[in-house]
Order: structure tokens, then sequence, then C-alpha cells
């Protein structure tokens, strides 16, 4: 196996033992223990491949993130539960229809959202309005990425950096 084969591999392998980490709740350690394994199967491995059959970047990969899966499944990690949209708060919403006390809550508690985006100047901008759809109206990350256009790898650092904005005194 030669150097440029695998540097050609590595990005998308570097990518695909982020999302496993992400889904399998991995420190970093972890996952570089789970790539250093990929990789050295994928070495093992390597006399194997067939040109005639697939190119390479598809071999390597399957192989690879083959046995990054197998590393988690022996170590019996499993993956993290999502919360659906059909979430707890969407439920309360819609009990809130019938009790008029829990629907004021609810509207106050969105009206005082609001108004802290607004005093931190983020009410309009993709921040302000990803806050305000994951927390107040309770959408997913998905479907708030969705709506405001935001990559989800950046709805994490943009729902961040709304906090730290809400977290500072108002002038």
């Amino acid at each position: 196996m030669t150097t440029d084969r695998l540097k050609k591999i590595l990005p998308f392998l570097h990518k695909k033992a982020k999302e496993l980490q992400r889904l399998y709740r991995l420190s970093r350690e972890e996952r570089d223990d789970m790539l250093q394994t990929g990789l050295l199967r994928l070495v093992k491995m390597a006399h194997r491949y067939d040109p005639a059959r697939s190119k390479w970047i598809t071999f390597a990969g399957i192989v690879t993130v083959n046995e990054m899966r197998s590393w988690l499944k022996r170590r019996n990690r499993h993956r993290r539960r999502f919360r659906a949209a059909d979430s707890a708060f969407i439920e309360a919403v819609a009990a809130a229809k019938n009790d008029p006390q829990r629907a004021a809550e609810i509207a106050e508690a969105r009206r005082i959202l609001e108004d802290y985006l607004a005093r931190a100047g983020i009410a309009g901008a993709p921040e302000g309005e990803a806050l305000r759809l994951y927390f107040a109206e309770g959408f997913s990350a998905s479907e708030t990425c969705r709506l405001t256009g935001i990559e989800p790898t950046d709805l994490k650092k943009r729902v961040e950096s709304a906090r730290k904005e809400l977290r500072k005194p108002a002038a």
C-alpha cells in the first residue's frame, strides 16, 4: 500500500471517525484508537484490493469503517439517541391548548427569550433564530438546520455563541 493511496482516503476516514465519535459519545483518545484500529485493518487487507472490482477509496472506506464499527461493538458502545421532533416540549405545547394557564406560561417564556435575543442584538441573526427554534419552539437539530440554512456542523457553535451573548450583562 502506497502513502499516496492512504493520503487519498485519510480525510474521508477522519470525517467518518468524527461522525462515529459524536454518535457514540467517544472521547478524542477513543476516537483516535478506533481510527488506528481501522487503519491497521486496512494495512492488513490491502493485498486483497482488486482494481477490477472497485476503486481504492471504496475498498479502503468499507474495510476501515467496518473495522471501526467492530471496535465499537467489541466495547459494547451504543449509539446516542436523538430527541425526536415530537418531543415532550411539543407535547406540552399541544396540551397547553386545553390549559390556559400553561399556554400563558409558554407564551411568557417565549416573550422573555425574544426579549433577551433582542437585548443581545442577535434577534434577527441566524444564531438567535437557531436558539429560538431549538429551545423555544422545540424543533430538532436537523429541523433547525433546515429552517435556518445553518450547516449541522455549525449549529452547535452558533447556539453556543448565542448562549454566550445572552450571558453577557445587559448594557
